[in-house]
């Protein structure tokens, strides 16, 4: 039987090395095996950010003792407290002996709820 020409076929414009290319992707950019093993990828990014909300906001089974405080950060809560008050008190000192001397913060009076006195 004698082979038909490829126009009658209705292959005029394609080769069968062409169809092979195109069949080996599906016509995508990248192989099919990589979009499976990114749509996996994701997923699992899915549910590891979902496990984290939950983990976050839904775990109620430690919830007697949620807000529970060790001794130790108590200790530690309290030492961070006074270094603060104590960098307040400083600041708050320097303000005073630098308007009793004139100096810089002389024309701020911070009585007056803050305002300019200059």
């Amino acid at each position: 039987m004698p082979a038909l020409p490829s126009s009658i076929m209705g292959f005029s414009h394609l080769h069968l090395r062409d169809l092979a290319k195109r069949d080996s992707n599906m016509g995508y950019a990248i192989p099919p095996t990589v979009i499976v093993l990114l749509i996996i990828f994701g997923a699992a990014c899915v549910v590891a950010c979902a496990f984290a909300v939950y983990q976050l906001f839904g775990n109620s089974m430690n919830a007697e003792n949620w807000g529970v405080r060790t001794p130790e950060q108590d200790e530690y809560m309290r030492e961070v407290r006074h270094r603060n008050v104590s960098g307040l008190m400083g600041t708050g000192a320097a303000g005073r002996r630098a308007r009793k001397q004139g100096g810089a913060y002389a024309e701020f009076d911070s009585r007056e709820s803050g305002s300019y006195t200059g």
